[in-house]
């Protein structure tokens, strides 16, 4: 609950309170008292006073002096992480699931009680005590979400879990001396997606579905909307037309027909099994068929709540996976059908951590209402890298959940039992046989999961018995960051088997050992040598350590320009030549042009940056700075070794995009929602990208009329100008895994990247997900002359590599890398001169030594 102003007198004191603690929040660390001063213009006297009392009261700590500051060196604050934790409960009829997280947004790992025959609520009380027992520090708050319905004093009304009207904030209050709030779990997922996850808008519904289907709704991020008390929320709406009854026996209403009981309904999982694998008999039919008849249902209540409440975005929750996206596509195709409001479609889509969102929603509300402030993104995503990882499947009511890398203790229902009665203890177990499993994780991108589960993963299990594929998505970045699993899990010698990830992480992963090199033999070549000249040169350099490959492509790929033409032609603004870039300086008066506000409200943007608030990702502000200090003359912050972050050519790039933020007003970091729908959805004009950006942006609206431009340049009649920027995504193999499972790993890599000769795997690759993989065999291919004749836009790429100087990101996920991130966002959100900000990064690098 981000505040905006200083409040009315009477609350003066609690809100300037608020204004602090948001932005110690949400500075990560890094905020001093005279930075909190200067962003909420509050005097320094104030701020002082206010800090000393948060911190008696242990709520915020000093954590050491800030390097980089001149004169006295800042002191920074943060949240206290030792002395407070908030705790949060998400209750299943089968299954308690609680955690703790610290003031600073420190994730402890979840403990999942089986509940057995002991009554819930004391499985709840277990739980209460278990944390208190190991986490010592006052509790500051307790969240808990339930299914059903909530009062707004905390009773319950669940058929589920066979309450009626219990008072469970009271029955826990006994415990802890906190406020301890309750929710439905759909709100609870309300609340995670409007704060924490890439939300379109801080106002979402949340759709639940589970034995029955709830709905809540959180609007402008701060009014929550709950389903009612008494349980008659909207999934037990009547459906016209429907005769059946919903597990709760209420006939024909909307749980009986579009819950997940409902679809899933006698369904078993060789069903399931089949139509994931697109097989179709009379049980697969029926299946699809009640996939089709809960969208058609799901859709009209999205409509109808779209229309009448303004929320611009559905997320489906619950262990709905197991249906593949078929749900997600077909509500999607219902709407575009039935919603006839031009251009107001709301967005449906699936949580984005499924079960994990409701608990962490639970502890994000607690946090909030109890101190008015709420954890941002990066409090999360960098908490949740610190913890040690294991994967393990969960099943809650029969349905395959999906699988985080979060590490999960499981409590017994015997034990669940005794520890009621006072007794200690706990069982843990795991099955197994001699099937190879072996666990893939990949970064959050619907299109690369869905070619994974739909065609690689199948084919290969069907080719090789006794190999199984356990696929892992997790968020690039949001509230569980890629890179940080990534770097905990191995560096713990666990991890994934496989996993892909971006050139900058190939160094740091080889010098700590993690990777094994790619066998050649497997992909049918004699020696690394012949494998790596198999790719364009200079295209595996990222990828080789002592002439060996240690990963083979995902993709490659430089930036060309994206643009929506229908904004465009709103504009009154001709198509971009296509042989030619254009300049920099015109592509800011074009954005400028572009920009609509409306009664003060900013609604379009002209042009879509790397930097904004909530997917801070170093990879995006290292591309996009780089290509404008490669255009000005300087290949890096360093030359010959030596910091160089305040030379002409580097003020010339911080110069620019303080252009576009405050000259021009074509960029505004703090508006962007939604990296792939912004430009499709036209809130935004113009994005530089790769080939991978169509699968996604169609993704976010099928009608997107796009068109592509050469990167701009700064001077179009230099040639000296023409550089760009390269980066790869590189599949790689734990090196620390057993033998066999390497042999397999090796394996499943060269079947779905191909072997000495095949280009079909490149091609498929191509023209799914756009992903370039610089195969010599493959660019001579006639599948890839057949993609240029379909998509003639292609051609940029490859006029690209030979118009262009294209070379790689030296920094953007290092100690550099991070002093160019705080770079940029002193001009994007302080304002600061590129003067300024380039002499604040020198000054950085120097130190660095």
């Amino acid at each position: 609950m981000n505040q905006g102003t200083k409040g009315t007198k009477q609350s003066l004191r609690v809100t300037n309170e608020q204004l602090v603690l948001q932005h110690i929040a949400a500075a990560n660390a890094q905020a001093s008292r005279a930075d909190i001063a200067r962003s909420t213009g509050l005097t320094r006297a104030t701020v002082s006073a206010i800090v000393a009392e948060l911190i008696e009261r242990r709520i915020v700590a000093e954590a050491g002096t800030r390097a980089g500051d001149s004169g006295k060196p800042a002191t920074r604050l943060e949240l206290d992480r030792v002395n407070h934790i908030v705790i949060a409960i998400d209750v299943r009829a089968r299954q308690v699931t609680c955690t703790c997280v610290l003031l600073d947004g420190t994730v402890d790992e979840f403990t999942e009680y089986s509940v057995g025959t002991t009554p819930i609520i004391d499985v709840v009380a277990v739980a209460v005590a278990s944390l208190r027992r190991r986490r010592p520090e006052n509790v500051l708050s307790v969240g808990i979400a339930v299914p059903g319905g909530v009062s707004g004093d905390g009773r319950v009304v669940s058929h589920e879990l066979g309450w009626d009207g219990l008072d469970i904030a009271a029955l826990v209050s006994e415990q802890v001396e906190a406020p301890v709030l309750v929710m439905s779990d759909a709100a609870a997922s309300a609340v995670f997606e409007a704060t924490l996850s890439r939300a379109v808008s801080p106002s979402i519904g949340a759709i639940h579905l589970g034995k029955t289907l709830s709905v809540a709704m959180l609007a402008r991020g701060v009014n929550l909307i709950e389903p009612a008390q008494s349980g008659g929320d909207i999934g037990h709406l009547i459906v016209l037309g429907g005769d059946r009854v919903c597990p709760l026996g209420h006939a024909g209403c909307l749980s009986a027909v579009a819950s997940l009981d409902a679809i899933l309904d006698g369904v078993d999982p060789e069903t399931l099994f089949l139509r994931h694998n697109g097989v179709t008999n009379g049980a697969v039919r029926v299946l699809n068929s009640r996939i089709a008849d809960a969208s058609r249902h799901i859709a009209a209540y999205v409509d109808i709540l779209g229309a009448t409440s303004g929320i611009p975005e559905f997320v489906l929750d619950g262990p709905v996976r197991a249906l593949g996206s078929a749900l997600v596509e077909a509500t999607r195709k219902e709407l575009r059908a039935r919603v006839v409001r031009q251009g107001d479609i709301p967005v449906v889509r699936f949580s984005t951590l499924g079960a994990d969102g409701v608990i962490l929603g639970a502890a994000t509300h607690a946090f909030r209402q109890r101190l008015g402030v709420t954890w941002t993104t990066e409090n999360l995503s960098n908490a949740l890298g610190d913890t040690s990882l294991t994967l393990v499947e969960r099943n809650i009511g029969g349905y395959s959940m999906e699988r985080l890398p979060i590490v999960r203790k499981y409590v017994s229902a015997a034990a669940v039992a005794a520890l009621a009665l006072g007794a200690a203890g706990c069982s843990t177990g795991a099955g197994g046989d001699d099937t190879i499993t072996l666990e893939v994780w990949t970064h959050e991108f619907e299109p690369l999961q869905q070619v994974l589960t739909e065609k690689w993963i199948p084919e290969f299990e069907a080719e090789h018995e006794g190999v199984q594929i356990k696929l892992t998505s997790i968020p690039f970045a949001g509230a569980v960051s890629y890179d940080a699993k990534l770097i905990s899990a191995l560096s713990s010698g666990g991890g994934p088997d496989v996993w892909d990830m971006g050139d900058w992480n190939y160094k740091t992963f080889a010098e700590n050992g993690y990777l094994e090199p790619i066998d050649p033999e497997t992909f049918g070549y004699e020696d690394d040598q012949e494998l790596i000249d198999a790719y364009l040169p200079g295209s595996t350099d990222a990828l080789v350590s002592d002439g060996e490959l240690l990963g083979l492509f995902s993709e490659f790929n430089t930036l060309n320009l994206f643009y929506n033409k229908e904004v465009f032609a709103d504009a009154g603004i001709e198509p971009l030549p296509e042989d030619k870039p254009v300049s920099w300086k015109e592509i800011g008066e074009i954005g400028q042009k572009l920009r609509v506000e409306n009664g003060g409200a900013l609604e379009r943007i002209g042009l879509q940056l790397g930097f904004f608030a909530n997917f801070r990702s170093p990879q995006w502000y290292a591309q996009n700075y780089y290509t404008f200090l490669r255009q000005y003359g300087q290949d890096d912050i360093f030359v010959d070794g030596a910091p160089a972050g305040n030379t002409e050519a580097a003020v010339e790039a911080f110069q620019l995009i303080h252009d576009f933020t405050y000259k021009y007003e074509a960029y505004d970091p703090n508006f962007l929602n939604n990296w792939f729908a912004d430009v499709p959805q036209g809130r935004a004009g113009m994005v530089s990208a790769g080939t991978w950006y169509p699968s996604s942006a169609i993704q976010n609206n099928e009608d997107f009329d796009f068109g592509v431009a050469p990167n701009p340049v700064v001077d179009p009649e230099n040639p000296d100008t023409y550089k760009n920027v390269s980066w790869l995504w590189g599949w790689s193999i734990n090196a620390n895994a057993e033998e066999e499972r390497k042999a397999a790993s090796q394996e499943f890599l060269a079947f779905m990247l191909g072997k000495k000769g095949e280009t079909e795997q490149s091609a498929d690759w191509f023209e799914r997900l756009g992903y370039m993989q610089p195969s010599l065999a493959f660019l001579e291919s006639d599948a890839y002359q057949s993609a240029l004749e379909e998509s003639p836009w292609l051609q940029l790429w490859v006029d690209a590599l030979s118009n262009y100087e294209v070379t790689p990101v030296p920094h953007s996920y290092d100690e550099a890398g991070a002093a160019l991130v705080r770079a940029i966002d002193r001009v994007i959100y302080d304002g600061a001169s590129a003067e300024e900000a380039a002499d604040q990064l020198q000054a950085e690098l120097e130190r660095l030594g």
